[in-house]
């Protein structure tokens, strides 16, 4: 199988290039459906990550392959998502929205993070008071990985 990562960043290509399993796809100027579909002859993604949202809803539907299945993640434009049902019903596509992660899944992180096995992505550690600054950090796409405040 394989793995793509997609980014209107140029700033963000090297970093994907390190942390991605497969191929890095620029998305800019170029829907990356048209591309993930030509990577897989037209057959498309079995499954689609979208960490973005409405910016990107579009897109990662056209890449989904039939039967194929998309998980939403975040949200970053606070927009809305335009799709047209058949899209979905035609490709016998699973759509699912996740809002977090369980108590579990982030005592399983934590561990990961401590036993060296996972290392996290900071982009900036911040003190509470600076908080504007993440804020603008995120919503402007300058930060690559999280940005961590501290009391």
């Amino acid at each position: 199988s394989q793995v793509f990562a997609a980014s209107s960043s140029l700033e963000k290509l090297d970093a994907l290039e390190r942390f991605a399993a497969g191929s890095v796809i620029l998305g800019a100027e170029l829907d990356f459906s048209e591309l993930v579909l030509a990577f897989t002859e037209d057959e498309g993604a079995d499954v689609v990550i979208d960490t973005v949202g409405s910016a990107t809803f579009s897109s990662s539907l056209r890449s989904l392959a039939q039967y194929g299945r998309m998980v939403l993640l975040g949200e970053v434009a606070g927009g809305r998502a335009r799709v047209g049902l058949t899209d979905i019903m035609f490709r016998d596509a699973a759509i699912r929205g996740s809002t977090g992660a369980s108590l579990g899944d982030i005592q399983g992180a934590i561990e990961l993070v401590e036993s060296g096995q996972v290392e996290p992505v900071v982009h900036a550690t911040l003190p509470i008071e600076e908080a504007a600054e993440a804020v603008r950090m995120v919503t402007s796409r300058e930060a690559l990985g999280r940005v961590v405040l501290t009391p």
